[in-house]
């Protein structure tokens, strides 16, 4: 979070005696009666939402799919490599991340092309944006999944990248390697999955400085009129001092959509039972939220909210912008509850996860005697089979099992050649793909998909 936060935190015996006070904004609508000390603005005890509220998209099955697939070994592993605990590869060469800080030079330069090279490693044409403001200067990492119905249509799951001290060791395990590994994590996960409109992945510097890669980036989006309809700003997602569990979730009313961002996000931490107590702010009144990403959208008039740890109620890293913002400080299972809420967030704020896609298979001659077969993946398969046979209508078991593929990513072609199809001319073949799960249990079959002919080819 941006530099200026340790000002606020030196109001907080002010906040302290304020937040009480009923009326201030929204408390946790329904919320039953707790046991915590700690009272919500609304003077109702914390306690983890466990309802959701009506008029917001309801349990997704597809969705929980996703959320079980964030564990915590994998947000940890993300979490010691970029705050330095062990060392990346990058480029070929390893190399230890001691910092992040976007004026470092060469550490800052490794730790966005180490994020590149994740993002580019899970499938996706990941580039850099490059920006320059006020005597600063840096490039953010950006990553698409274009929509497979309206493309235009652009939903973006953020964090920054860069961290504090400004010298010397910046591990910046909470801020925020935290944000950036649950981008990382998100981004993997959905690269499985299939989208009517288009997901944006980005990872920005330059926020510690004032929010400068951000706001160069939502400056340009404007200017090529990108129809973004929703920003999920994740910062600091892994302190947890004591129950209940809480976050803050920060929207601006005065910017169409942000609010109902901030309540669906209450709605799927209730809907999918993550036993987290969150509480959403209005940003007019409680300002802390106008020092993340999330602010350079709102600028421009782009619906956004910021997702961070219990800040409004002192349960926030007391080792803030120090070196020793470390792994060691966090609390693994309440920072892996907030990245399955902030991608069941993200899912479902979207409204364009294609549940039953297509598994359109196609297929052509190639060469004398060989079959090019391709197909596109659809969730929930894990791995495709592909079977041949030279009768039609071919069932599994009756035919032969040529080859497993395990599915793709990003909604590119599965393809299989098969060389050796026939060697009889004239012959017909027949193909079938199934889709199985890890365990190679049937998920979804393909109609028989194809007959390739000989006769031709032969002089």
């Amino acid at each position: 979070m941006v530099q200026s936060l340790t000002a606020a935190l030196a109001l907080g015996l002010l906040f302290a005696l304020s937040v009480t006070r009923a009326g201030e904004i929204p408390s946790l609508a329904g919320a039953p009666v707790g046991t915590y000390d700690r009272l919500s603005p609304g003077g109702h005890p914390l306690t983890p939402v466990t309802e959701t509220q009506p008029g917001l998209p309801a349990f997704d099955p597809l969705v929980q799919q996703m959320m079980d697939q964030v564990v915590s070994p994998t947000l940890y592993a993300y979490e010691a490599q970029l705050s330095g605990q062990v060392s990346v590869t990058v480029g070929g060469a390893a190399y230890t991340i001691t910092t992040r800080n976007t004026r470092s030079g060469i550490p800052i330069e490794t730790a966005t092309q180490f994020i590149q090279e994740e993002l580019a490693g899970d499938g996706y044409a990941a580039a850099y944006h490059n920006w320059t403001l006020s005597g600063d200067s840096g490039r953010n990492v950006i990553a698409e999944l274009p929509g497979q119905v309206d493309p235009s249509r652009i939903y973006m799951l953020t964090a920054h990248l860069d961290d504090m001290p400004v010298s010397g060791t910046a591990p910046g395990a909470d801020d925020n390697a935290s944000g950036t590994a649950a981008v990382l994590a998100a981004a993997e996960i959905m690269s499985h999955t299939y989208w009517g409109c288009t997901l944006r992945f980005a990872l920005f510097t330059g926020e510690e400085q004032g929010l400068k890669g951000s706001n160069r980036y939502a400056f340009d989006a404007r200017g090529r009129n990108e129809n973004i309809l929703g920003v999920l700003n994740l910062d600091m997602l892994g302190y947890n001092g004591a129950p209940p569990r809480a976050l803050n979730l920060y929207y601006k009313p005065t910017v169409a959509g942000s609010q109902q961002i901030a309540d669906l996000f209450v709605n799927t931490v209730g809907e999918y039972g993550l036993g987290l107590a969150p509480v959403t702010y209005n940003v007019v009144t409680y300002t802390v939220g106008n020092q993340s990403d999330n602010a350079s959208f709102w600028t421009q008039g782009y619906p956004a909210i910021l997702a961070i740890e219990d800040y409004q109620g002192h349960d926030f890293t007391p080792y803030y912008h120090t070196i020793s913002d470390t792994l060691s400080s966090l609390d693994l299972d309440y920072y892996t509850t907030m990245v399955k809420a902030a991608i069941g967030t993200f899912a479902k704020m979207t409204g364009c996860l294609i549940q039953d896609p297509p598994i359109a298979v196609s297929i052509r001659r190639q060469g004398d005697s060989g079959a090019a077969l391709s197909w596109f993946h659809t969730a929930p398969n894990a791995q495709y089979q592909v079977w041949r046979d030279t009768k039609p209508y071919l069932q599994p078991g009756d035919a032969a099992l040529v080859e497993t593929l395990p599915a793709p990513k990003l909604g590119v072609a599965s393809t299989y050649t098969d060389a050796d199809a026939t060697t009889s001319p004239g012959a017909g073949v027949y193909y079938l793909v199934r889709g199985v799960d890890s365990m190679a249990n049937p998920a979804d079959t393909s109609q028989r998909v194809g007959v390739v002919s000989y006769a031709l080819d032969v002089p």
